[in-house]
């Protein structure tokens, strides 16, 4: 490298990488490249940002309408809502690595997500009222996830997370 020469800015860019052994990669990126990158980072940032502050007015909306009407099924959606933009923030790059690498705490989101979307739906839908199997159901997949919760502080790992058993939850949910 000639300063006179070359008069190109070169960036430095470091990539965290998994079992190789190794922590850290480095690129050397020219300056097209980096403003490249760091403009796509920036809309993600703007969108996760929109989505974020969204999903907290829907849920200070719902506390509020739960302060009102002290209706359970609006805490559980509230407090549903701020734990999924808990997990948003874990998705998203608002963290740094070192807190993303924490499975256990992304996992335990999850799983209060689930357990929180649970309660919302017997609540709402007053299942164990009009519809006792489906709260049958629930209750069972509520003692499944609390049983996972204690699963994954005792292990450190979700039965749920593990077998990709979280779609199965959705689908039951649908019908």
């Amino acid at each position: 490298y000639d300063k006179n020469i070359d008069e190109d800015n070169y960036y430095f860019r470091f990539i965290p990488l998994e079992g190789v052994g190794i922590d850290y990669a480095c690129d050397i990126l020219t300056a097209d490249e980096f403003h490249k990158i760091t403009e796509e980072y920036f809309y993600q940032l703007l969108i996760s940002g929109i989505l974020l502050g969204l999903i907290l007015m829907t849920a200070l909306y719902n506390a509020a309408v739960y302060y009102y009407k002290r209706e359970k099924e609006f805490l559980y959606y509230a407090l549903m809502q701020i734990f999924m933009v808990t997990n948003l923030i874990f998705m998203s790059d608002l963290v740094d690595d070192t807190t993303k690498s924490d499975i256990l705490q992304y996992d335990m989101v999850n799983l209060i997500i689930i357990l929180l979307a649970t309660l919302f739906v017997r609540a709402f839908l007053d299942t164990s009222k009009y519809l006792i199997n489906w709260d049958k159901a629930l209750v069972s997949i509520l003692i499944f996830i609390v049983f996972d919760m204690f699963y994954l502080l005792i292990t450190s790992v979700s039965i749920l997370s593990t077998y990709h058993l979280y779609s199965i939850l959705v689908i039951s949910y649908i019908f």
